[in-house]
């Protein structure tokens, strides 16, 4: 199945398709990118024979652990090149994509300290790995530009991914995603990789397709471990013929219920557990807050719309043609979750002092 409708090929500019919508940049990547090329690392590799040294320079690791094989020794440098070049990096990033895409307007997101996900982990930590890699130098310095110059959105208990999602749910054809990430592919509708030069489009089949088909093989990145043994080839095969969502969802929970540990009830609750972790939220209400135990699914029959209802997907969103989506005020969703989150908090923290 297609992973999106590439338009290179139609002879038309492939920009043409995104002019005069809104751009949601998920600034997150602007912020890692630039900042991560101001301070480059080099790898020198030593090989030797029985006469000579030889020293070669990399710019990557992958490739000089190639050369290097089982013998060669490999030192690394990182190089800063100082808090202008990654100021000059943000700017010509942003620069390039308002030349080429022509939105009327750009809004862009970043990422909070608080995400519902920490808690949703139960398994292992959500993104625990990353917490042992120190963040680039120019990290805050970059994120405060993006806030004071560019108006970025800070998502508050949630993902920018989240609030993109949320975004593109309202404005529906008069939006694009402006990302890197592939992960970003589990939501319908115009899609802008300014790093490939890519412009490309998800159709809402596709779109369900790579949300279930990442359920199944995890996410490394992110350490979401999906099922053992099941990588992104294999999750395809497992999703390739389906016809529409609910039978995504059943082939996906088949593949939980056949392979995972525990009773049934267990491998069901861990399948909840990595499809909240991988589903980018798509309105105010996908917090999944309601009663997805075992019992309350399937006390009412093992059927595929107990499951769909269960996990709070909206079918007849995921239905409706991309054309047709209603919108509403730009930050509404936005401003309702994060009521609820606040609301939220402030429950646990009235239950903290009660206990106490």
């Amino acid at each position: 199945m297609d992973q999106g409708e590439s338009l290179e090929e139609t002879g038309k500019s492939k920009y043409e398709f995104l002019y005069g919508k809104v751009a949601l940049v998920d600034a997150d990547i602007i912020v890692h990118r630039s900042a991560a090329i101001a301070e480059p690392v080099r790898y020198l590799v030593i090989t030797s024979d029985e006469h000579t040294s030889t020293l070669t320079q990399f710019d990557d690791a992958k490739s000089s652990k190639e050369f290097a094989g089982d013998t060669g020794i490999i030192w690394s440098r990182k190089e800063d090149k100082g808090l202008d070049f990654a100021l000059a990096v943000t700017h010509k990033t942003i620069e390039t994509i308002l030349e080429n895409s022509k939105p009327k307007e750009a809004r862009f997101y970043l990422s909070g300290k608080d995400n519902f996900r920490l808690k949703v982990a139960k398994t292992i930590p959500y993104k625990g790995s990353r917490e042992l890699v120190a963040k680039p130098k120019y990290y805050r310095e970059l994120r405060k530009v993006l806030t004071e110059e560019y108006g970025a959105t800070v998502a508050q208990g949630y993902e920018a991914d989240d609030a993109i999602g949320m975004v593109t749910g309202e404005l529906g054809e008069e939006s694009f995603i402006c990302t890197i990430d592939k992960d970003m592919d589990q939501l319908a509708g115009w899609h802008y990789d300014w790093v490939k030069d890519r412009v490309y489009r998800v159709s809402r089949k596709d779109a369900d397709f790579n949300l279930y088909a990442q359920v199944l093989s995890g996410d490394s990145t992110d350490d979401v471990p999906g099922l053992l043994g099941i990588g992104p080839i294999k999750a395809r095969r497992i999703l390739d013929g389906a016809v529409d969502s609910a039978d995504l969802l059943r082939r996906t929970w088949d593949q939980y219920r056949s392979t995972g540990n525990g009773s049934e009830a267990q491998r069901w609750d861990y399948f909840i557990e990595q499809l909240r972790l991988v589903y980018i939220l798509r309105h105010s209400d996908d917090l999944f807050d309601v009663d997805m135990s075992y019992e309350q699914v399937f006390g009412k029959g093992d059927s595929c719309e107990n499951i769909t209802e269960a996990v709070n997907l909206d079918r007849k969103l995921n239905e409706a043609p991309l054309e047709n989506l209603p919108s509403s005020e730009s930050s509404g969703n936005l401003n309702k979750l994060k009521s609820r989150i606040q609301a939220q908090s402030e429950g646990e923290s009235a239950s903290s002092v009660e206990a106490q």
